[in-house]
């Protein structure tokens, strides 16, 4: 069904419920707020001919899809329900985002069941901290205020972390926790329509410029007024400005940018006193105290009886005392993984790991469509920690890792990941000595991490099931009995044998 395109002065709704249009739009409401997209309610007296009151009609129409016709202007909206608007009018209520951004929200990278946990970690395709966190939170979210500094958060090698059974919205908001005490200290986001290709998420933080409020502003309701003061209690509160009356065209346009733009200067040029308009929520200066602002209501209340008709364009938003919640606690995973090599990136200071056969796996990078889901044959880069560690130019204790070694590894959001050691097994005839080296090769070397062992001089000593060899700058000591192979000769000597 079509609507009935009219003058330009008048609103009209297009719905799948029927035969006749949906004419007689008398009221507008657009609600931004966090943790929302762009939601209208669209105002139709009481004794309209199609009766809002039926509501085995509305009911079956939840989910699908209007275009509200204003002029020159069209939303598109979900339809999510009704409810009364004042005393003269109920109200359809519709989110005015894309089905694909709604889809979005309850979309999960991956279904596989065996997995449980997923990574991200910041790689050198990665030019800055900003382009990690974009990437980990879906590549959809323009850029926020204090986000240049990210770098010092989210080092190269960082790592974030993701439940398999979250959808993006559970992790977006799980991401934006960690945030809250990092740069651009994120205490929640909001969706706009925007133009196809643009980024539909914007994250709001205490790192952007508050909006400071001037003369015109009054207080919703007088009976109670509580300046946010974070250490006064839980203070909350309304405020209310009624603007210039607005030529019908330009109301229209006016309600289309706000729904789309998601910057603080949506209204410029289509608004006198534009500059005290706060166009998304965020942080709002009123008496000396800044605020948060998570909820700004629009109305459009349009006029028809004159000669010339007009909209009367009202501003309402809601105040809090800023956030003083902590920030979400890091979390920890530890699991298995295979050594794959030496990572050549890092000048071989770390290591790669390979995720293969385990319950978690690397995502995607990169800003198209293989940053959304797992892949399988990306390798983690670790730090490798030992027990001791090298000074100067010796490495102190060191393990020539072998590929497919069965490597911990310790993941922590934020932090580079470290390879702890391998998994030890019990073995009964290594349990006599406290320490025991044990391994089919094994070298104890004096020299430096750059000199050739397998040329250097040195003393072997004979082993059941390998070779022992001991190196040094000058001698090697071997204390208590002892069988020293030198050139085929056996000899034992119960003091101390040097040897060059």
């Amino acid at each position: 069904m079509s609507a009935n395109q009219g003058t330009g002065v008048l609103a009209q709704i297009t719905l799948p419920i029927g035969a006749s249009p949906v004419e007689g739009v008398e009221a507008i409401e657009l609600t931004l707020a966090e943790s929302s997209g762009p939601v209208v309610a669209i105002a139709l007296p009481l004794n309209h001919p199609w009766k809002l009151q039926d509501g085995a009609a509305l009911m079956a129409l939840l989910g699908e899809r209007g275009e509200l016709t204003w002029g020159e202007q069209t939303l598109s909206f979900r339809f999510t329900g009704f409810r009364s608007f004042d005393s003269q009018h109920d109200a359809l209520v519709g989110v005015v985002l894309s089905d694909e951004v709604l889809g979005w929200f309850e979309r999960r990278p991956t279904e596989e069941p065996s997995l449980s946990t997923l990574v991200y970690q910041r790689q050198n395709a990665d030019a800055n901290g900003w382009d990690f966190i974009r990437r980990v939170l879906g590549n959809g979210v323009s850029k926020p205020h204090g986000s240049d500094n990210l770098d010092i958060a989210f080092p190269l090698g960082s790592c974030i972390l993701r439940s398999t059974y979250a959808d993006n919205l559970c992790h977006l908001n799980r991401v934006l926790g960690l945030l809250r005490a990092a740069p651009t200290q994120a205490w929640g986001w909001c969706a706009f329509d925007v133009e196809q290709g643009d980024d539909p998420l914007r994250l709001l933080g205490l790192d952007a410029p508050p909006l400071i409020l001037g003369k015109g502003w009054a207080p919703g309701d007088l009976s109670q007024v509580l300046l946010p003061h974070r250490a006064s209690g839980q203070a909350s509160g309304v405020l209310k400005q009624n603007f210039d009356t607005l030529k019908p065209e330009q109301a229209a346009a006016l309600l289309r940018q706000l729904t789309r733009a998601g910057i603080p200067s949506a209204a410029e040029d289509l608004l006198e006193g534009a500059e005290q308009l706060p166009c998304l929520p965020g942080q709002i200066g009123i008496g000396g105290i800044i605020a948060r602002c998570p909820l700004i209501q629009y109305r459009f209340l349009i006029k028809k009886d004159d000669e010339q008709p007009h909209v009367r364009f009202e501003t309402t938003l809601s105040f809090t005392p800023l956030p003083a919640a902590p920030a979400l606690t890091p979390q920890t995973f530890t699991s298995r993984s295979s050594f794959v090599e030496w990572d050549e990136a890092s000048g071989r200071t770390r290591v790669l790991v390979s995720a293969k056969d385990v319950a978690w796996q690397m995502m995607g990078e990169g800003d198209g469509q293989s940053a959304d889901f797992p892949d399988a044959e990306k390798n983690l880069v670790c730090d490798s920690v030992t027990p001791f560690a090298g000074r100067g130019e010796f490495s102190g204790f060191y393990v020539a890792h072998r590929p497919a070694d069965v490597l911990i590894v310790e993941i922590r959001d934020g932090d580079v990941p470290r390879a702890i050691g391998e998994p030890q097994v019990f073995a009964e005839g290594l349990e006599v000595p406290d320490i025991t080296i044990n391994s089919e090769t094994v070298r104890l070397s004096g020299l430096n991490h750059d000199a050739d062992i397998t040329t250097a001089d040195g003393i072997a000593i004979d082993g059941a099931a390998g070779t022992v060899e001991a190196f040094a700058e000058k001698h090697v000591l071997l204390k208590q009995k002892v069988t020293v192979t030198d050139d085929g000769t056996r000899m034992e000597h119960s003091a101390t044998v040097t040897g060059a």
